[in-house]
């Protein structure tokens, strides 16, 4: 027995793939990777009269039975995201309009693919010898994966994976990924499915003669025998974040910021219903007398397309972040919102939603810093403060200070909070900027202002404002974040973007 590993890497360094449903893929599956060794082995120098040999039979079926037992992904971005180019071209067969007849033009979708920054890899363990070098030669003859114009050279080289086979993940393990798989029978499924096409009886005379609007006949690949897969990250959980982890939810259309916090009550209302009697404090916010609240309890956002492009998403997300601490009772009643299917609200009218299955980590949420960057954050909605302004005789109390105060109360378990009014504010304030967070700019939205938050406190004026925020120590690079007073019904989320520092100027001595 030995271990395969397959090295797949893009030339361009951009990979092009679709899934099923027509959607930009950021990964080939194994799946693919098993039509390109089938396609190399009917076509390529082994081959036997433009069929598999009886050697790569075997070593195709064998990957049937046997899913890889780890992978390599690389991080990707998709190119042009959130905008859909159209291609129009000649199908190759009529229109007929009651008049004429003219060549059938059609719009197709452009696919701009994903920026790959490294290779994709392939592993499996306790490989019989002779289908490791079968497979191994047939790699070797795969031109691309994915469309045509996906580039790509496959070699058998060692890589450390950073995903492995999990047989009990599934779509609520946390980060956990899922993968097309060939099952049993996939072989012979795409083999009878290319006879079929290319070696069936040529058409007849009459069968091949000019018809009126003809259509096109592209042929759409079997889906006989495909298997799915489920894979986790090896490396450990870094330092905790407020969120622990973030169900994804796809949008059929966008909404504008205005209405993102109407958007996520609904979302809440809705689970809510259909938890039914019983729902948890951790989801409705409503704790008994006498009990002190967890400093965060579940957070609805919009996430825009521009945003979820960084998660490798092409499309606005509503996203539940569950906190730190959750139990599984409380696991299973948020696990409640993949079965709705819609929302409704008086501003926004009904909107579709669907359960993207995915559950991303709340502490990895955003890729990593880039490589020499300082990490900053800035508001993809407005900060809502806890708070009025502060009489303090030392100093006149800005936004940047309330800001500072919002952060505290989100990682409140952190520092000490005694006290009460002004002084309390004050002192969390100091401590929270001992952490080297630094508010650099704020700017007070003017517009729609009563919009950005669901409920204020008695006394306190809805004051949204925008901010760039440097975190300091108090907060992980790749954590999800939402500051303020909306933090849990669409206010306040932040997003990361990265500068590059000025390198200090040298003196030298005299």
């Amino acid at each position: 027995m030995a271990q395969l590993t397959l090295k797949a890497s893009l030339p361009l360094g951009t990979y092009y793939g679709h899934r099923s449903d027509g959607s930009v893929e950021n990964s080939p599956s194994p799946l693919r990777l098993h039509a390109a060794l089938l396609a190399a082995a009917g076509q390529g120098p082994t081959s036997e009269d433009g069929q598999p040999s009886d050697a790569s039979l075997k070593a195709l079926r064998w990957l049937e039975k046997h899913p890889p037992n780890g992978l390599y992904q690389p991080e990707t971005l998709l190119l042009n995201g959130g905008h859909h180019r159209i291609g129009y071209r000649d199908v190759g067969t009529f229109d007929a309009t009651k008049n004429s007849i003219r060549k059938k033009v059609e719009a197709r979708p452009i696919s701009d693919g994903v920026a790959v920054r490294d290779y994709y890899g392939f592993m499996w363990h306790d490989v019989p010898e002779d289908v490791a070098e079968t497979l191994t030669a047939l790699a070797e003859d795969v031109p691309y994966l994915g469309e045509s114009h996906s580039v790509v050279t496959i070699s058998a080289e060692r890589f450390e994976p950073n995903l492995l086979l999990s047989p009990t993940a599934n779509c609520f393990t946390r980060e956990a990924h899922s993968r097309a798989v060939p099952a049993e029978g996939r072989t012979d499924a795409l083999i009878a499915a290319y006879n079929a096409r290319f070696k069936a009886k040529p058409p007849s005379l009459s069968r091949d003669k000019f018809s009126k609007g003809q259509k096109p006949t592209s042929e759409k690949p079997s889906e006989a025998s495909i298997g799915e897969t489920w894979y986790e990250p090896i490396e450990g959980e870094p330092e905790t974040a407020p969120w622990a982890t973030a169900y994804l939810f796809n949008l059929d259309r966008e909404v504008d910021k205005r209405d993102r916090v109407a958007l996520c009550l609904s979302m809440h209302k809705a689970l809510i219903s259909r938890i039914g009697f019983g729902a948890a404090p951790l989801i409705t916010g409503k704790y008994n007398k006498g009990v002190l609240p967890p400093a965060n309890r579940l957070s609805i956002q919009y996430i825009p397309t521009k945003l979820a492009q960084l998660l490798g998403e092409n499309g606005p997300l509503l996203a539940l972040f569950v906190p730190n601490g959750a139990s599984p009772e409380e696991l299973q009643q948020v696990q409640e919102a993949v079965h709705i299917k819609h929302l409704w609200s008086s501003s926004l009218g009904k909107i579709g939603v669907s359960f993207a299955n995915t559950t991303r980590s709340g502490t990895r949420f955003w890729p990593a810093p880039a490589a020499g960057k300082h990490r900053l954050w800035a508001t993809e909605m407005p900060i809502v403060p806890e708070m009025r302004r502060i009489r303090d005789k030392d100093s006149e109390w800005s936004l940047a200070d309330s800001a500072l105060v919002s952060a505290g109360f989100v990682w409140r378990d952190r520092f000490n909070i005694e006290g009460k009014g002004p002084k309390r504010y004050i002192s969390l304030r100091d401590q929270v900027a001992q952490h080297k967070v630094i508010v650099a700019k704020t700017q007070l939205v003017t517009r729609s202002v009563r919009r950005f938050a669901h409920h204020s406190p008695k006394g306190v004026p809805v004051q949204p404002y925008d901010a760039v925020l440097d975190l300091g120590r108090l907060h992980p690079p790749q954590a999800a974040i939402m500051l303020g007073q909306s933090r849990h019904l669409g206010g306040g989320l932040l997003y990361p973007f990265d500068i590059e520092l000025p390198v200090p100027e040298q003196t030298e001595e005299s």
